[in-house]
């Protein structure tokens, strides 16, 4: 068989790569568009099909489009630059239509996603590396370890662009020949906040030389890690954002919504739909995103298994007799969820779990009269399993809202609510 072939793009796949057949087998094409004819370069096994490289696009599709950044072909954060917006925003809506069809729900409207501009991503983690030219600083290709030394970002803030250039500066200082760092930053209403992981000990040397670049670049506050310690070096400014007029300090390495936009209109739908509710779960309930606005009009319970975020909050909250509470518990929602019995208290959950789902705690749901329910996820797969638990406990799902805060990669963010019919 020759390395060197030409193909026709038939879709694209769950990842953003083209997918062609050849004698059988799906061949995944990046930075290709259905429609297209390309000549590939055949590269090997991948999945359950071969790994090609495109080297000539003999037919452009009409969606294909100039990328934004100078970057996109090699740089593994976006994959999607070349697609024209409607196709992009198409191709998301059908991605969570295709996972959610697999779990059985071809009733369920996908409504179109809900779109926001580039340079709004707040947080970031950047790998870097020194070598004999210098430090190479910005993310990895998409498949390969090789490191793509980046000068621009058009899906991250200014801030955080503006730190790459003394970012090789100060990390040219400090790293041996060799040596490695990440660098996870993110953008707070009193600046950048910063955690640098070296894999090395802080020295006196060190210490001067990180207040230096703090002090030079103005960030709000730099953290050094060291395995799981993390020592703040230099606090300039108290990193905070706000959650519904309620100040949070944030601790370090601290989940965010990627996007403060994409923030707001996650805030917006979920208070929307459990807004007659007078008593409230928040599980997986993280830094306090929904906790904190939610509970301007309701009794709220948060459950994390880090609560420091949600303690420090809780001590923010307007004091008096007729005001909300917000209650923060300490708890594995993995290995202890809220017991059918333990939901009775509630009209209404929220749930946020990370990319793995809320198997367990949604098995409890399924068995519970909770009258409303709101789940948010960032993985469609899961999010499909534990609505089917949902479903199949008797609650209904009338559509999903997907909120593509992850701008030209191929995740997806969404979000659904669940009722007692």
């Amino acid at each position: 068989m020759s390395n060197q072939l030409t193909l026709t793009i038939e879709e694209l796949g769950a990842q953003g790569d083209g997918i062609a057949h050849l004698d059988g087998q799906k061949v995944y094409v990046p930075l290709t568009l259905p429609g297209e004819v390309v000549r590939v370069s055949l590269k090997g096994k991948q999945g359950d099909g071969l790994a090609a490289k495109a080297t000539e696009i003999l037919s452009p599709s009409d969606d294909r489009v100039d990328p934004s950044c100078k970057h996109f072909t090699q740089c593994g954060g976006c994959a999607l630059q070349h697609l024209r917006t409607p196709a992009y925003l198409d191709f998301k809506e059908q991605v969570v239509a295709q996972v959610m069809a697999r779990r059985g729900f071809n009733d369920v409207s996908v409504e179109p996603p809900l779109a926001f501009p580039a340079h709004t991503r707040r947080r970031v983690t950047l790998a870097a590396m020194k070598n004999r030219q210098g430090v190479v600083l910005g993310f990895h290709q998409k498949r390969g370890n090789q490191l793509v030394n980046i000068t621009e970002c058009t899906i991250a803030v200014p801030e955080i662009v503006a730190m790459f250039d003394p970012l090789r500066d100060l990390l040219g200082d400090i790293l041996p020949g060799g040596g490695k760092a990440t660098i996870a930053m993110t953008v707070t209403e009193k600046g950048v906040d910063m955690l640098i992981d070296a894999g090395m000990p802080l020295d006196l040397p060190l210490r001067e030389a990180l207040a230096s670049f703090a002090l030079q670049v103005d960030v709000a506050r730099l953290t050094w890690k060291l395995k799981d310690d993390e020592e703040p070096v230099i606090v300039l400014r108290t990193p905070i954002v706000t959650f519904h007029q309620t100040k949070i300090t944030l601790p370090t390495s601290v989940f965010l919504q990627a996007s403060a936009p994409s923030e707001a209109a996650l805030i917006d739908y979920v208070r929307r739909e459990v807004g007659g509710a007078s008593q409230i779960a928040d599980l997986f309930s993280g830094c306090g995103t929904f906790s904190y606005p939610l509970a301007a009009q309701a009794k709220v319970d948060a459950f994390d298994i880090d609560i420091e975020m949600v303690e420090a909050a809780r001590r923010a909250l307007p004091k008096g007799q007729d005001a909300p509470r917000l209650v923060s518990n300490r708890r594995d929602l993995f290995k202890e969820p809220l017991t059918v019995s333990e939901l009775a208290h509630y009209d209404a959950v929220v749930l946020d779990p990370p990319r793995a789902g809320a198997k367990t705690q949604c098995r409890e749901l399924a068995k519970s009269e909770v009258p409303d329910i709101v789940m948010v996820s960032c993985n469609p797969a899961t999010f499909s399993r534990d609505a089917r638990t949902l479903v199949d406990g008797g609650y209904v799902m009338d559509s999903v809202q997907p909120i593509d805060q992850f701008l030209w990669s191929a995740h997806i963010e969404l979000v659904a609510s669940f009722y007692r019919d």
